[in-house]
């Protein structure tokens, strides 16, 4: 029984571990589309006001705007936003997962149908964990 809770909670620490990196991945991969977005609008209007010199910038127009248009699409498609909150409510799961093991002596078999739970809804898993006792409050997006 030692040997099984022992083997679940190595198995829960990789998952806080990978939904940490996914979150993270989500949040930096938000953060440099959105600075990538802004910075073509900035050179796109920086170029339009510099009328002295709008020959010379005139081809570089259609460029700043497409990769800006390139990542505002890919922003919209991918929703870093929502994705990291998803990874963190997912970490969230698990991190209670293991605190109710470790510390409030729930089953091993238990904790396995909350972690699939987590992997499909976490926070509902994190509403049942609650009535189990103290839990990570979810992240509402």
């Amino acid at each position: 029984m030692e040997e099984q809770k022992s083997r679940f909670l190595g198995e829960i620490e990789a998952s806080i571990k990978r939904e940490t990196r996914w979150e993270h991945r989500y949040n930096w991969g938000g953060v440099f589309l959105n600075a990538v977005i802004v910075a073509c609008g900035f050179l796109v209007a920086a170029a339009g006001l510099s009328q002295s010199k709008l020959e010379s910038v005139v081809p570089f127009l259609p460029v700043f705007g497409l990769v800006s248009a390139v990542c505002a699409s890919v922003n919209l498609g991918l929703k870093p936003v929502e994705l990291h909150q998803y990874h963190r409510n997912r970490r969230l799961a698990c991190d209670g997962i293991r605190g109710a093991v470790n510390y409030r002596g729930m089953s091993v078999s238990e904790a396995e149908l909350l972690r699939e739970k987590a992997s499909q809804n976490p926070q509902e898993a994190m509403n049942d964990l609650a009535n189990h006792g103290a839990a990570p409050k979810p992240v509402v997006p």
